[in-house]
């Protein structure tokens, strides 16, 4: 219980009081006399609860104070008043008191009028905090939402219903819900009620056309009851446009492979690791090997398997990816196919994918086809993987924005207990709060909340930039950036890492060098991504890593950074620029950075080139063309 203020202009009365309410348990008692002498003790501490006198000996009596302090501050008053005639009472119920005290006061009248406004104004801010969080809630809801009450009338509508549906008219507040659905909808006239009534499902699949585009929305109707009695009905609508979108574009990329598997002229097959079993083949493996699909179907085909592992054409673990076999068929035949093999994993299964190529009667020239069939086959597989990524960015959207919300939410409630809990080390010194004293606890919480709040925004940011790696999006490419401040700032982001990693970190802007026009953020984890990549290249923390930006003799805008790490090998290095490639998967590499790196490296129209020694070190160089 905080502070309760007494507004008395006789000393004897207010003692009285104050002496009542200290044997009531409550402890901070004051006491004002004059009107100003109450609102300056309202400005040092807002007071729970005012018990005002109603005839003070001032320019101002208690109910015109009662009204000021109201409209600045909101704190529940009890009246004192020996007065009972009916045209101050009016003017008294104006100020909306939370009670009314007839002196001389009444140990026990005392007693149930301050319990009670205390209770109430306690009630009152517990409701207001949560209409506040629910309006909060509905407001940051990524579904359209709209309340009406029995009669239909709109009640309450979020930002999002007007969004989905591009509504642009301002309040819709009180109109009728099914004549608005209609004029989003036609065809939907009359759906409402026909809902309420039980002749329609609940729920239902709506596909319109808003300001020229197709828009696929999901509705539900339900109805409930604030107090048992009175009933309402919430409506609310799912935007399924991009859901949609997505599916399409896989259930495309589905068929477009189908149809690349099935009339590759490479002969195909799926292997399901480790058994090594048939789980599909194209009609060219039929006509190369001699056999029939329905045949080999979850069987090993055991020749194949030997042929391959006599070759060293990879089957699992280790060897090599591609190899020449000689094999006969069934018929007696013996031919020369080069095979190639990679290693997928798709809806958590592994397989072995094994593209056969007969080489016997044209060797050069189809493995120049095989060339480019690798490379559609890629291209096949990065575009079914670009859709995966979107989805898998969209459903870490969901609960981050939780953490988001709720992160910020608990360093906003952290100032109010930290301000209680100040009072309370003012009063009684340190205190321990889970075997930690709070004088550490007042510095460290709120940094732990905003290191929450921080790495969420960072998240959102990542599922960001999945979502334009799957999407090819493109942002703002206006900002004149200057290198210095992007070192600077990367540097600093890494200087953890930097610490952890190596004893020789050096970082240095050759001046004169040019500002260019880009993206600040994209240049800025370019160079988190390359530095992060060198100091993971090191062996131990005698190795080094430098940063040098400098102008080239062109006038562009060249940043170098080198390492003495491990070393590139030669086969690697060729592909290291491709989207989830890695050799860091145990340690959690996903196989984007450099990936993203060389995406935002040629959005700004740069070059971006590796040079690797093994066991001596690596050296990236990417150019930025100056632009002003």
């Amino acid at each position: 219980m905080g502070k309760i203020l007494i507004v008395e202009d006789e000393a004897l009365i207010a003692m009285d009081i104050k002496s009542k309410l200290l044997s009531f348990g409550y402890s901070e008692i004051v006491y004002a006399v004059r009107p100003e002498d109450a609102m300056k003790e309202i400005e040092k501490e807002v007071p729970s609860l005012v018990l005002m006198d109603i005839n003070l000996k001032s320019d101002l009596d208690g109910i015109d104070l009662a009204g000021i302090i109201n409209t600045a501050y909101r704190i529940p008053i009890v009246f004192l008043t020996s007065y009972s005639d009916i045209s101050t009472m009016d003017r008294a119920s104006e100020a909306a008191p939370y009670g009314y005290i007839v002196k001389p006061v009444d140990t026990q009248s005392l007693y149930s009028v301050v319990s009670m406004a205390i209770r109430r104004a306690a009630v009152e801010r517990n409701l207001v905090e949560q209409n506040g969080l629910f309006e909060a809630v509905l407001e940051n809801s990524a579904e359209g939402i709209v309340v009406a009450d029995e009669t239909l009338k709109i009640k309450y509508f979020n930002h999002i219903f007007m969004e989905i549906f591009g509504i642009e008219r301002g309040d819709i507040y009180g109109e009728d819900v099914d004549r608005v659905i209609t004029d989003i909808e036609p065809s939907l006239r009359g759906f409402v009620p026909a809902v309420l009534e039980g002749r329609e499902s609940s729920a239902r699949r709506l596909d319109i056309l808003r300001n020229g585009k197709q828009k696929t929305v999901f509705m539900n109707i339900s109805s409930f009851s604030l107090d048992g009695e009175t009933t309402r009905y919430l409506f609310i609508f799912s935007d399924l446009s991009e859901l949609e979108r997505m599916k399409n574009e896989l259930d495309t990329t589905a068929r477009n492979f189908d149809e690349i598997f099935e009339k590759s002229r490479d002969a195909l097959v799926l292997l399901k690791i480790p058994e090594h079993t048939v789980s599909d083949l194209n009609p060219a493996a039929e006509k190369m090997f001699g056999f029939r699909k329905m045949e080999m179907l979850g069987k090993v085909p055991e020749e194949l398997i030997r042929v391959l592992a006599v070759s060293g054409c990879i089957l699992g673990d280790s060897g090599q990816d591609e190899a020449v076999c000689v094999m006969t068929r069934l018929t007696g035949e013996t031919f020369t196919f080069l095979a190639n093999s990679q290693r997928l994993s798709i809806g958590g299964t592994e397989y072995l994918y094994l593209s056969l190529k007969d080489i016997t009667e044209a060797k050069k020239l189809e493995k120049r086809e095989r060339q480019l069939q690798e490379k559609l086959i890629q291209t096949n597989k990065m575009t079914a993987l670009g859709t995966l990524v979107s989805g898998i960015a969209h459903e870490i959207n969901n609960p981050n924005n939780f953490i988001m919300f709720n992160s910020k939410m608990m360093l906003d409630l952290w100032k109010g207990f930290s301000a209680v809990l100040d009072r309370v080390y003012e009063r009684e010194g340190d205190f321990e709060i889970e075997n930690l004293p709070y004088s550490v606890l007042r510095e460290d919480i709120p940094k732990l909340l905003e290191g929450i709040a921080g790495g969420s925004e960072r998240i959102k940011k990542i599922v960001h930039e999945l979502k334009t790696f799957s999407r090819g999006d493109t942002e703002n490419m206006d900002d004149r950036i200057s290198i210095d401040e992007v070192v600077a700032s990367a540097v600093k982001i890494l200087n953890q890492h930097i610490l952890r990693y190596t004893a020789h970190f050096s970082a240095e802007v050759v001046k004169p060098v040019p500002y260019f026009k880009g993206n600040r953020q994209k240049v800025e984890q370019v160079l988190i991504n390359l530095i992060l990549n060198a100091l993971e290249a090191l062996k131990d923390k005698n190795g080094a890593v430098r940063l040098v930006c400098s102008a080239d003799e062109s006038g562009n805008l060249k940043i170098c950074v080198s390492d003495t790490g491990v070393g590139i090998p030669g086969d690697i290095i060729r592909r290291i620029t491709e989207p989830f490639f890695t050799t860091k998967l145990k340690d959690g590499g996903t196989g984007l950075g450099l990936s993203i790196v060389y995406t935002y490296v040629k959005e700004h129209k740069g070059e971006l080139d590796f040079f690797s020694e093994p066991e001596k070190g690596t050296s990236v160089t990417v150019t930025f063309p100056a632009q002003g």
